[in-house]
């Protein structure tokens, strides 16, 4: 039977209604170590998300953890779970933690870790308000885009070949790692994820040390509940070259028309004729190379998609380019400097999104929930217009779950 809410608790979770998330905020308030945050993006008719922190047993803080639970369709919990469990240890698909997902009375949920800066979608309105609020519309930065563009492909690694593949027992947490091309490569089915939008896609925090993130978030896929298994069909890297494209030119929702574009491969470096279905007219229009706009424009293709590897490489090699090595930019490269991108970055990704409060986390002392939804305002407090769905999680604080040690075994609560 579940347990009245603690009196500490109750000024929290008084507004939740009585359904599937009341019964997990029950759950989990007969665990001291658990202390409810709020919830994640707008429960929807298929469930919604709660917040926890995480702490020891003096109290400090070790990590911010998302309950997803499913009012219905719980098959939908059972089809991501799997696909979660054999993605464990990819670095840019979220994680699970502790058993994964569990019952809690009658409603499934999946136990997964909290990713800090918002989603993809949330950047792109930052980043429509940005140039609708300066005198001059300031580009993207194509070492911006490229970063992005390998935490995608990184991504796509990963669902062509899942890490946790032949892993059979029960789910377990395991160590994070970056994705590679295996080699050799394993006869292991790729999982097809079939809703790559920019709300599905989570943004992570900088990594100052990582020169693959220092200059960019660390994306991080989420939500595989139309996620099909089977042979790769390149519809993975299909659609997150489009959101790709997207980030470039400002330019959501453009038809899917194949149009026929010349482009330098490796292979082919004086040119080849190939088909595409990527916005060619937009982004002929932005400040973008040559190289870049030839490989969104490979990735979309219909019949002459580029291989991963090849991908990899491509991003890899651009990635590791300084301002001044991106040709037939105006300006000269002075979009592309460390100081402009941390700007950029600063103005699109980081402002608005942090409640001020990790460092209180990190020592252990309470949080409070902002007065207001963070996500439904910008930093002057007018509000966003949001472009949102029931899937969509948006969380407020940057926290890393690497180093931390795995999560509680739920199976010896009581409920």
């Amino acid at each position: 039977m579940s347990q009245p809410i603690p009196i500490r608790h109750q000024h929290l979770t008084k507004e939740l209604p009585v359904n599937n998330a009341r019964v997990i905020a029950n759950y989990f308030t007969t665990r001291r170590e658990y202390e409810y945050v709020g919830t994640a993006g707008e429960p929807g008719s298929q469930g919604g998300a709660l917040v926890y922190n995480q702490r020891n047993d003096t109290g400090r803080f070790l990590r911010r953890i998302v309950i997803k639970y499913y009012e219905r369709n719980s098959w939908e919990a059972g089809l991501e779970f799997e696909c979660l469990r054999r993605l464990a240890g990819a670095e840019h698909i979220v994680q699970l933690l502790g058993e994964g997902m569990k019952l809690f009375g009658s409603t499934t949920g999946l136990i997964m870790e909290y990713v800090g800066y918002g989603t993809y979608d949330h950047m792109q309105l930052r980043l429509e308000d940005r140039r609708i609020h300066r005198s001059q519309d300031l580009p993207v930065p194509n070492r911006f885009i490229w970063r992005m563009a390998l935490c995608f492909v990184r991504a796509c690694i990963a669902m062509r070949y899942p890490p946790n593949a032949t892993y059979t027992g029960p789910f377990r947490e395991v160590a994070v790692r970056r994705e590679v091309i295996p080699d050799p490569e394993p006869d292991v089915t790729s999982i097809m994820h079939q809703d790559i939008l920019s709300i599905n896609t989570l943004l992570s925090g900088l990594k100052m040390d990582d020169v693959e993130h220092r200059l960019s978030p660390l994306i991080k896929i989420i939500d595989f509940g139309k996620a099909t298994r089977g042979p790769d069909d390149g519809s993975n890297l299909f659609h997150c070259a489009k959101l790709i494209g997207e980030l470039a030119t400002d330019v959501t929702g453009f038809p899917l028309i194949t149009q026929r574009v010349n482009v330098n491969t490796t292979a082919s470096p004086g040119g080849i004729d190939i088909d595409t279905m990527a916005d060619v007219k937009s982004l002929e229009r932005v400040q973008t190379t040559k190289e870049l706009r030839d490989f969104i424009y490979r990735c979309m293709s219909p019949s002459s998609q580029i291989p991963l590897g090849e991908a990899l490489e491509i991003c890899l090699a651009n990635v590791a380019k300084g301002p001044h090595e991106f040709p037939g930019l105006q300006g000269g490269g002075v979009w592309e400097t460390d100081h402009y991108i941390t700007t950029f970055i600063q103005e699109t990704v980081l402002d608005g999104n942090t409640d001020g409060e990790l460092e209180r986390l990190r020592v252990g002392r309470q949080v409070s929930l902002p007065k207001r939804p963070r996500e439904e305002m910008d930093r002057n407090s007018r509000p966003v217009k949001r472009r949102r769905t029931s899937a969509e999680m948006t969380p407020d604080v940057p926290i890393s779950v690497s180093g931390y040690e795995p999560f509680d075994d739920l199976d010896s609560m009581e409920s």
